[in-house]
């Protein structure tokens, strides 16, 4: 019969303390920390227990629990070893005490034994619960992104359904005003009343052609419902992928495809509820509320559906849709534009005329057509520079940096090393006109990489280009507005890449300070 107090694996008996410690893996099964540490040095991260042949993962023998049954089985013999060499004397004394000890003995080895074996279930049942947490866990987080999905492919099918609503009413009142015209011609009988008709005639006309050649153009525009398609499409075959993983449970994971599909029901279901608590009602925001993020703010922010407006309820009204980021709330450049007619609006005239001492824009740069990533900027607004670089980050003017390319590099490789950017008219170097009058002002002079400057003198007719330093000049960089806290490395890409990429800035914007 094989000694319990051994190892299996080197037939060493354990001890307690150093290497031949004994460990207990999650089957339940006991050996020495130095086979364990051999097996692992063998086979890597994962091992197979040499009893039971269950696969166990670990990176070291220290992962495993110490048995500290049998560590106090191994005592216990121990002490009967003792007890057999003492004296006579003390032999004598021990079988006065009969067989009450031997049961007591009996009965707490038995108790240690037992004891170690309900731990290795529990450590077994305990990563079981893990693992269906984890689970839990993933089908929730894809079930917030089909409801994300979904809000922003609504918020990208509002505006061209608006326009076609638009263009559809504007069509039965063009098609009114033909009937009636040609009504008109009918009724025509002297040279004067020709002439008016065809005055008239030539003026609907007119009308009625550019108003089929803007509702052709409508028809052709078939990029969001594409979007649209995809996510519904993506979102079916989730919600399948849904039912075989994570609805009925145990049994729909081991009866089939059949059970799994049985509850699709279900999921819609739960899914449809989601979609209905989370879909956010159209209405006016504050600054205040935007800036508190509550629950009923941070809905619709994450569907798309905030937007800030200029001049709301006039005609030229202008609108820039606001995110949810890396924990910061990014309003991107204004628009010609009104926001989808379900989105969150909220005024940011104020805000973005109000002086700050500081503020933080963001540029998002593409390459490759890929965005590649952001770069935050923080702009000193004690500088006209630094001014009118939020209000082409903003767009608040109409001009904007966003789609301008990235023109050159000047000094690669050496001190000083710096790019420009910032043609917003021509985007070839020779644009980019001043949106202030006076540029004069205070700069602060540094020759740190990240500094963001004027590349011009203040009265060039190219004084809306910038240029952002890569690397430390030994002199001092002059008409400094302004120095980039995040992204200096997406720079320093950008420039390695410029001869062979056109470098964009894709997306441009402000950070609202919360």
């Amino acid at each position: 019969m094989a000694d319990p107090t051994e190892c299996k694996v080197c037939f060493i008996g354990y001890s307690s303390g150093g290497e031949q410690r004994p460990r207990t893996f999650p089957c339940g099964h006991t050996f020495c920390s130095s086979c364990i540490t051999s097996m692992l040095r063998d086979r890597g991260s994962h091992l197979t227990c040499p009893t039971c042949r269950v696969l166990h993962s670990a990176h070291d023998a220290t992962h495993f629990p110490i048995n500290y049954g049998m560590e106090a089985l191994i005592q216990q013999m121990k002490q009967l070893v003792e007890q057999q060499g003492a004296p006579e004397s003390q032999q004598e004394k021990g079988k006065e005490i009969g067989s009450e000890f031997e049961k007591l003995k009996e009965r707490t080895i038995s108790l240690l034994l037992k004891s170690s074996t309900v731990k290795a279930e529990l450590l077994q049942h305990q990563e079981q619960l893990m693992t269906a947490q984890t689970q839990h866990t993933s089908l929730v987080t894809r079930i917030c992104d089909i409801v994300t999905e979904h809000r922003a492919a609504m918020s990208q099918l509002m505006p061209p359904l608006s326009r076609c609503s638009d263009l559809a009413d504007e069509g039965q009142s063009s098609m009114c005003h033909l009937s009636g015209l040609l009504e008109q011609l009918e009724s025509v009988v002297s040279p004067q009343q020709r002439a008016a008709a065809i005055n008239n005639a030539n003026r609907r006309i007119y009308e009625v052609e550019k108003w089929i050649k803007r509702s052709e153009e409508a028809n052709a525009d078939t990029k969001a419902l594409k979007s649209s398609t995809q996510v519904l499409e993506a979102t079916q075959a989730s919600l399948t992928s849904l039912a075989a993983e994570g609805v009925g449970g145990h049994e729909a994971a081991h009866s089939g495809d059949g059970a799994a599909l049985r509850h699709m029901p279900a999921v819609m279901e739960r899914v449809q509820r989601c979609l209905e608590r989370s879909s956010p009602q159209p209405g006016t925001l504050t600054m205040e509320e935007l800036r508190g993020l509550s629950l009923e703010v941070r809905r619709p922010l994450e569907a798309g559906l905030v937007f800030g407006v200029l001049q709301e309820g006039t005609e030229d009204c202008r609108s820039a849709r606001l995110s949810w980021d890396d924990g910061r709330l990014h309003l991107y450049h204004m628009l010609d534009q009104r926001p989808p007619l379900q989105a969150h609006t909220v005024q940011v005239t104020g805000y973005l005329s109000t002086p700050h001492s500081s503020l933080l824009v963001f540029l998002d740069l593409a390459w490759g057509r890929q965005i590649r990533g952001r770069v935050y900027i923080r702009l000193y607004l004690d500088t006209p520079l630094a001014r009118q670089f939020l209000l082409l980050c903003s767009g608040s003017r109409g001009h904007t940096y966003a789609g301008t390319s990235l023109l050159k590099v000047c000094g690669q490789h050496s001190p000083g090393e710096f790019i420009m950017g910032g043609d917003y008219s021509c985007d070839d170097g020779s644009g980019g006109l001043p949106l202030l009058q006076d540029l004069h002002g205070n700069y602060r002079k540094t020759g740190v990489a990240g500094s963001v400057w004027g590349r011009w003198e203040v009265g060039d007719m190219r004084a809306a280009q910038f240029a952002i330093t890569t690397r430390d000049c030994q002199g001092f960089i002059p008409r400094v507005f302004g120095c980039v806290e995040e992204g200096l490395g997406l720079v320093r890409a950008a420039i390695r890449l410029m001869k062979a990429e056109r470098v964009t800035v894709h997306e441009c914007g402000v950070v609202v300070n919360l």
